[in-house]
């Protein structure tokens, strides 16, 4: 989390997931470095606002369903995700990360950082399940090393 904090500004999006346990998953992108995105992605032009945000919508939809799809998979379970959603875009970190108004009381934090070699992107994957969902990954857990 340190080297996400000294990112200066970020963009987030957020996507919910659902399943036999419910949680957010909150993409952070470092820099402004959209055309790079762009080239990557096969658009011949650079992006406008717009593109922009449709670039970090559609990324945010393949991260987080490769990564949560593999852990349901490995939980035997099927898993559901709402549309991503733009949170923010080019803010500093410490806005996106405030902790008032949470009504829980604890919760497991999973962070999976990306980044490619020898280009500016760089994704920050949190993901956030709530301690009244703990209990159900427990179940999960419990029964695959029960079978193992």
């Amino acid at each position: 989390m340190a080297e996400l904090a000294s990112q200066g500004n970020v963009s987030a999006v957020r996507q919910a997931f659902h399943s036999r346990m419910r949680g957010e998953a909150i993409c952070i992108f470092s820099g402004e470095r959209f055309g790079d995105l762009a080239g990557m992605m096969g658009y011949d032009q650079p992006p406008d606002q717009a593109t922009e945000i449709e670039i970090l919508l559609d990324i945010t939809g393949v991260l987080v369903g490769a990564c949560l799809g593999s852990i349901a998979r490995q939980l035997d379970s099927e898993i559901g995700f709402s549309p991503p959603s733009l949170v923010a875009k080019a803010v500093p970190v410490s806005s996106l990360l405030r902790l008032d108004g949470i009504a829980w009381k604890s919760a497991l934090l999973l962070e999976v950082n990306f980044q490619l070699e020898h280009r500016s992107f760089a994704c920050h994957i949190l993901m956030v399940i709530p301690d009244t969902e703990m209990q159900a990954l427990s179940d999960a857990l419990t029964r695959i090393l029960e079978s193992a």
